[in-house]
């Protein structure tokens, strides 16, 4: 039933379609189909880049960056929550900011470069914790998981 309503938007709804499509994506990969969440996630960015939709754009990248930070593809997730941090800044919708540098963030924790990631993730969060957002928990549990408070105190002044 919801797929033939899903199908039933694509022509006479692309934004609703796209992102139904977005959605549908994030689920997936929430449930561990992560080759099909990959699929809807990538034809609603296609739709969206199509339509002009640039707000949707930067959530359906954080989207995908999740996805591919979680699928071990670091690389190519930095690339798309940086994309999705432009745009958001473009568009001005912080939430999508928050998303993207908290995106970002665990980047390049995964890298294990700490200090930077740190200063994303704590960018993030003072955004998160402006809007009220639940988030800002879980990046506060980041934050202070890895230290990084501590680490950044530590850290020798550049000069």
């Amino acid at each position: 039933m919801a797929a033939a309503i899903l199908e039933g938007c694509r022509d006479t709804n692309r934004h609703g379609y796209a992102h139904a499509l977005m959605n549908l994506g994030a689920v997936q990969h929430l449930t561990g189909s992560d080759a099909t969440a990959a699929a809807s996630l990538t034809e609603a960015l296609e739709l969206c880049r199509d339509i002009g939709d640039r707000q949707g754009q930067a959530e359906t990248l954080n989207h995908l960056g999740a996805l591919l930070s979680d699928t071990r593809r670091h690389e190519k997730a930095l690339a798309c929550h940086t994309e999705a941090l432009g745009l958001a800044r473009d568009t001005g919708t912080p939430m999508d900011e928050a998303g993207a540098l908290e995106g970002i963030g665990r980047c390049h924790i995964q890298a294990r470069d700490i200090a930077v990631g740190g200063t994303y993730l704590l960018q993030a969060l003072e955004i998160y914790r402006r809007l009220g957002s639940p988030n800002a928990q879980r990046v506060q549990k980041t934050i202070s998981d890895h230290g990084i408070r501590q680490r950044l105190k530590r850290r020798p002044a550049k000069g």
